[in-house]
C-alpha cells in the first residue's frame, strides 16, 4: 500500500505542476493496488450539470515509474526500459510519470533527454520528469520531456497549493460510466465540501 500512496503524492504533485504549466485542473483518484495498473487516475472534470453534486468528466491513466539510488543507466533508457517500450500495451493518452527520487551529478539536461527519446522509435505517450529540487522544502522540479519538450518548472508544493481554484473540492471517483472501450472513458465522482485538495 505504500507504494501506491507513493505513487499517488507523485501525481498529485505532477497535477500541480500542470495545472501551472498549462493552466489545466486535474483531480487525482489513489487505485487499488489490486487493479494492478494504472498506477493513479488523473481526472478532467467537465461542467456540473444542474444542481447535482455530481460531476462528470473523463479521465487519463497515470503511470508512475521511479528513477531511484539504485539505477544506473540513464534517465532516457530507464524510461524506454520502464514505461516507453513498444512491447508495453498502455492505452492511448495514458501520462508516463518519472519521479527522480536520486541525487543525479553530471546526468543529461532534461532537454537532452527530450531530444534522445524524440529521435526513437516510441509510444506517443506524454511523458514527465519530476524531482525534488530543495533537501528540506517541498520544492520539486517538473518537465514534459516526450513527445515534445516543455519548460523545466518549479513546483513549490505549499505555494501551489495555497492558490485559488476554479473546484471548491477534491474527488472520489464512484461509479465507471461507460465500459465501451470505443467511447471515452468517463466517471462519475462526489465532491467533498472541503478545499481544493489534489491529493484527495
Amino acid at each position: 500500500m505504500l507504494k501506491a500512496i507513493n505513487e499517488t503524492r507523485a501525481a498529485c504533485i505532477w497535477a500541480l505542476g500542470v495545472n501551472k504549466l498549462m493552466g489545466v485542473q486535474h483531480l487525482i483518484n489513489i487505485v487499488d493496488p489490486k487493479e494492478q495498473t494504472p498506477d493513479a487516475r488523473a481526472m478532467l472534470e467537465a461542467q456540473p450539470r444542474g444542481q447535482s453534486k455530481q460531476r462528470w468528466g473523463q479521465y487519463l491513466d497515470v503511470e508512475v515509474v521511479t528513477y531511484g539510488e539504485k539505477e544506473t543507466d540513464p534517465i532516457d533508457k530507464f524510461l524506454v526500459q520502464k514505461k516507453l517500450s513498444p512491447a508495453k500495451a498502455y492505452q492511448p493518452g495514458t501520462i508516463i510519470l518519472c519521479y527522480v527520487n536520486k541525487n543525479v551529478s553530471n546526468g543529461k539536461l532534461w532537454k537532452d533527454i527530450y531530444r534522445d527519446l524524440s529521435i526513437a522509435d516510441l509510444p506517443q505517450l506524454d511523458t514527465f520528469l519530476l524531482g525534488k529540487i530543495h533537501p528540506t522544502q517541498p520544492v520539486y522540479a517538473m518537465a514534459r520531456v516526450y513527445p515534445q519538450f516543455d519548460s523545466v518548472i518549479q513546483i513549490n508544493v505549499m505555494e501551489e497549493a495555497k492558490k485559488k481554484y476554479s473546484e471548491p473540492g477534491g474527488t472520489r471517483i464512484i461509479e465507471f460510466v461507460s465500459d465501451d472501450p470505443k467511447k471515452l472513458a468517463v466517471l462519475k465522482s462526489q465532491i467533498p465540501p472541503k478545499a481544493y485538495n489534489p491529493f484527495l
